[in-house]
């Protein structure tokens, strides 16, 4: 009898553990899946996963707003045929780098303000 107590206790013990576990990866998940979008990075540190500060970018980041005109103005073009959806994605990727191969702009194809106000001109 005793022999089954101590299993039981250690099945205890045990989905204490796992539980404990699948809690901290969905965390590390979680946080890392926010860093990521917000540009951050998820550093391990001594107290766990760690958000640090902003990335630095090689342009001036746009609002949702400012995608959406961007990829509206693409669009207008000739350029891009996809939504207007303020995502960034291949697509629009390729857009801006035709674009800036047309007016002369280094072709990175980051969503910059200097893309939009060239856009905002023509």
């Amino acid at each position: 009898m005793s022999s089954l107590i101590s299993l039981s206790r250690l099945i205890d013990k045990l989905n204490e553990f796992v539980g404990r576990w699948v809690a901290w990866l969905v965390l590390a998940a979680a946080l890392i899946s926010a860093a990521r979008s917000a540009r951050t990075r998820a550093v391990a540190g001594p107290f766990g996963i760690q958000l640090v500060q902003d990335w630095k970018r090689p342009f001036t980041k746009l609002s949702f707003e400012e995608r959406q005109e961007l990829q509206k103005r693409l669009s207008q073009h000739g350029l891009y045929d996809g939504k207007f959806d303020g995502k960034i994605g291949d697509g629009t990727k390729t857009a801006i780098m035709t674009y800036q191969a047309k007016v002369g702009l280094t072709q990175d194809g980051y969503p910059s303000m200097e893309v939009l106000k060239w856009l905002r001109q023509k």
